[in-house]
């Protein structure tokens, strides 16, 4: 690897380049979602996704334990997770789309996996959709170790 991933508590002062960096990971999510579901479902369904998503991710990086991926002085991606018992969960999650297949996620998810596991955790759970834009976040789990699953599908119906 030809640079140095440092990983740091997320502070305030990474708030926008943090909900920049998901709001640019979520799009190719929610260009598949649009043509899964449908305009007029999607347009219900994810209305102001932006905004939103830029809250939860915000929310899950101050509430649950949020890092920052860092090279040089640049944040690459973010990650939370927490411990709940003997269970960890690892939360909101991305890599800048330009340091995409850098190694930078598995290094994130090895970050907050061992922190799990000096906080009690036994058992590490992440979840992601089973669409075909959620198709990288699977195989990089899989690749951090990942391998037990429950599937899972949400269903959705104008009325």
């Amino acid at each position: 690897m030809e640079f140095e991933v440092v990983i740091k508590k997320y502070e305030d002062k990474y708030k926008n380049i943090v909900g920049d960096i998901a709001i640019k990971a979520w799009t190719p999510l929610r260009e598949v979602a649009k043509i899964e579901l449908g305009e007029v479902i999607y347009d219900k369904a994810f209305y102001d996704w932006q905004a939103k998503k830029r809250k939860s991710v915000l929310d899950a990086m101050k509430s649950d334990d949020g890092h920052v991926a860092i090279i040089g002085d640049t944040v690459v991606g973010f990650i939370s997770y927490k411990v709940n018992g003997v269970i960890g969960v690892i939360g909101e999650n991305a890599v800048d789309v330009n340091y995409k297949g850098k190694g930078i996620a598995q290094i994130m998810y090895k970050f907050v996996l061992d922190k799990m596991k000096e906080r009690g955790a036994e058992i590490a759970t992440v979840f992601t959709g089973l669409d075909e834009g959620h198709a990288p976040a699977r195989k990089a789990y899989e690749r951090a170790g990942f391998s037990k699953n429950l599937k899972h599908i949400t269903y959705y119906k104008e009325i």
